[in-house]
């Protein structure tokens, strides 16, 4: 993982390293080398966002969480997605506007984030993160049926890769209680 824990970089960096429509592969072989919390962290944010809102989008956003947190739960080396997930493109302009509205976001949260109580992130913790990933992404797509409802379950996968990302212990017990909580209101409403 780079030693850089800035979102902002993040998004330079996918820029810098692609060029015309973006695809999912181009975005995780541009971030390969940073491990799965970044990866993890976009297409989160693009459940969270009002992309969220779009039919299907959501569910999408979960197949691909699970596909990485399965493959983060059992060790390996990095991020690899099938061929028809790789290919699931956007327009460069449409990446463009979305990283020119997230980047005063990016740099506010780039000042949150910063390495903190790293003891917590032992091999067992983060094998525990990626099976709790994987549980939210199952819960992802029942919620999609009322909108933005699915954004509570994909914020707590973001924080969780947020604190991944910058090895943020309270950022990663934050996302254990915000995950606690989408689990008990997807109980609660019966979804």
């Amino acid at each position: 993982m780079s030693e850089s824990a800035s979102i902002y970089d993040l998004l330079e960096e996918i820029d810098n390293a692609t060029e015309g429509d973006l695809t999912l592969g181009d975005v995780t072989d541009s971030l390969k080398s940073q491990g799965f919390g970044p990866l993890i962290f976009i297409v989160a944010v693009a459940a969270i966002l009002p992309t969220g809102a779009i039919p299907m989008v959501p569910t999408l956003c979960a197949v691909v969480i699970s596909i990485f947190s399965i493959q983060l739960l059992f060790g390996a080396s990095g991020p690899w997605l099938p061929k028809f997930l790789r290919d699931r493109s956007i327009k460069r302009s449409t990446f463009t506007k979305a990283k020119q509205k997230a980047q005063g976001f990016a740099k506010k949260l780039d000042k949150l984030i910063s390495k903190r109580h790293e003891h917590l992130f032992t091999q067992f913790s983060i094998k525990l993160t990626a099976v709790c990933m994987l549980f939210l992404s199952f819960v992802i797509p029942p919620m999609e049926i009322m909108p933005f409802l699915a954004a509570l379950p994909a914020t707590a996968i973001a924080l969780f890769a947020l604190a991944l990302i910058a090895r943020d212990g309270i950022i990663f017990v934050a996302a254990y209680v915000l995950a606690a909580t989408a689990v008990a209101i997807t109980l609660y409403t019966n979804i």
